[in-house]
């Protein structure tokens, strides 16, 4: 499983060159949004390119308040409507803007 993970994100970071996140190029970490469990491990679809600043110590660590004044969050909640609007609702819900 290890290595086809490995191949996975190898093939990731050919593809998408840039942070989901921030839109910048690079970023050596990869952010699985919908979750790592059973097969979503390795499900090319759900798994992005990012930077370890913009995913680990922003989107993950900073209060969401903080969050949304970074000046790529914008952009970043476009893209996630655009891929999958049940991860656009769960930001939504995460920023207290819907609460079902």
């Amino acid at each position: 499983m290890l290595v086809l993970y490995k191949a996975i994100c190898k093939e990731i970071d050919a593809e998408q060159p840039n942070c989901f996140f921030c839109g910048r190029r690079g970023g050596g970490d990869h952010h699985h949004l919908k979750g790592r469990r059973g097969k979503l491990l390795t499900e090319k679809k759900w798994i992005v390119r990012a930077h370890y600043t913009c995913h680990t110590l922003k989107y993950h660590r900073l209060p969401v308040e903080d969050l949304m004044m970074e000046t790529w969050y914008p952009a970043f909640i476009g893209r996630l409507k655009l891929m999958d609007s049940g991860l656009y609702d769960k930001e939504l819900r995460r920023q207290g803007k819907i609460t079902c």
